[in-house]
């Protein structure tokens, strides 16, 4: 299903990837090394902040960002130890660190002749160099500079003689971008593009590991309305500390322009060994601001008692001014309005004697004027116990 060998040597291996993309693409300043001694005279020629990758490493592992030498030599050996164990390879480069940067990357599908993308996603909402939303097209970029990141990433795989369904990554600050990584695989975000493009990147995938190439091409490619995807974990949404658990109630929403991935259902085990992901809620509109709106109403009827969930943080980011906007980078975050734990507990305390409220009125026919003012949830009556059940969220 994935790329030829040929391709995965390079397009696998970062180092390799970042010398064939350095001919036709901007790159940041970096330099493989073997022992610390290496990466404090690397980072020293290229000037702090400076960050270590794992040379065939992915996920965020093995990454650490450092802004001198004495953090650099604290943090050598656990990065080079997180990438034998998570690559299995303890292979490691400098490269000079970008702050605060946009997280930009560009679809592509290529056969044996051909290499068309799908668009590009914008990735920049994320924690611990981890993905939590995701959107096409990108806010921050004009149409010269689509064409510029597109038409560059195109080229990058051609170079690379890339078949099959992979990803061209890039960073983009004041106006620039520069060339990251290659993923050599379908992605976690894919639904976005599929959305936007109509195209099923994974039926795309199929035909060209069966040997019968792409059915599409570029001009096929007419991307329409806006997409976002938000990253449902089952993990605290202050501290993003993963909870296995069983759950209790899993109701995902279901409307026009609402898609919901996921394995889960009510009953199930979330076990401690893997990824914490349980869903991906993807939105499609005719325009940013409806596919917003669409996204927030579908995160407020999406039902998950027994563990939390990120549901509250995805919220909290489709309100937050930055994101309505469009600006926002990787940053976003650590700047992002938390609930003080005051006000958490307020919530939870409503929430949980909501229910009982409900019950007293409907059983003792009491209009509450409360109920009848337009601060309470609409078609109230209507609510279940299982949309309270799980206060932690909100704690």
């Amino acid at each position: 299903m994935g790329p030829s060998s040929e391709a995965l040597k390079i397009s696998g291996d970062k180092v390799r990837a970042k010398q064939v993309a350095s001919r036709v693409a901007p790159v940041l300043q970096g330099k493989e090394v073997s022992n610390q001694d290496e990466a404090l005279r690397a980072a020293y020629d290229i000037g702090y902040p400076v960050i270590l990758k794992a040379a065939k490493g992915g996920g965020g592992r093995g990454l650490r960002v450092t802004n001198s030498e004495e953090e650099l030599s604290r943090v050598f050996n656990s990065s080079k130890n997180e990438s034998m164990i998570g690559f299995g390879s303890d292979r490691l480069f400098v490269e000079k660190y970008l702050e605060d940067p946009r997280h930009i990357e560009v679809q592509i599908l290529g056969d044996s002749s051909t290499v068309i993308h799908l668009g590009e996603r914008d990735c920049s909402v994320q924690r611990r160099h981890q993905k939590l939303i995701e959107e096409t097209p990108s806010p921050a970029l004009t149409i010269e500079m689509r064409n510029s990141i597109t038409d560059t990433a195109t080229t990058i795989m051609q170079e690379m003689k890339y078949d099959n369904a992979g990803t061209v990554e890039f960073l983009f600050k004041d106006g620039r971008f520069y060339f990251m990584e290659v993923n050599s695989r379908i992605q976690v975000e894919h639904p976005v593009t599929e959305e936007v493009t109509g195209i099923d990147i994974v039926e795309q995938q199929l035909h060209v590991a069966t040997g019968n190439d792409l059915i599409i091409k570029q001009e096929d490619v007419k991307p329409k309305g806006h997409a976002i995807e938000c990253r449902i974990n089952a993990e605290h949404p202050l501290s993003f500390v993963p909870f296995p658990g069983t759950v209790d109630t899993f109701l995902p929403p279901e409307a026009i322009g609402v898609r919901v991935d996921t394995a889960l259902s009510s009953g199930c085990i979330i076990p401690p060994f893997y990824d914490s992901l349980i869903a991906k809620l993807i939105c499609w509109g005719e325009s940013r601001i409806d596919t917003i709106e669409r996204m927030k109403q579908s995160l407020y009827s999406f039902r998950i008692s027994g563990i939390p969930s990120t549901i509250p943080f995805h919220i909290s980011a489709l309100n937050d001014s930055r994101f309505l906007d469009g600006n926002y980078n990787t940053s976003f975050i650590d700047h992002l309005k938390q609930y003080s734990s005051k006000d958490g507990e307020i919530a939870s305390a409503i929430l949980c004697q909501l229910p009982k409220k409900i019950k007293f009125v409907k059983n003792n026919s009491y209009e509450d004027p409360w109920m009848k003012s337009n601060l309470s949830f609409p078609n109230v009556s209507n609510l279940d116990h299982d949309l309270f059940s799980n206060s932690r969220w909100n704690a």
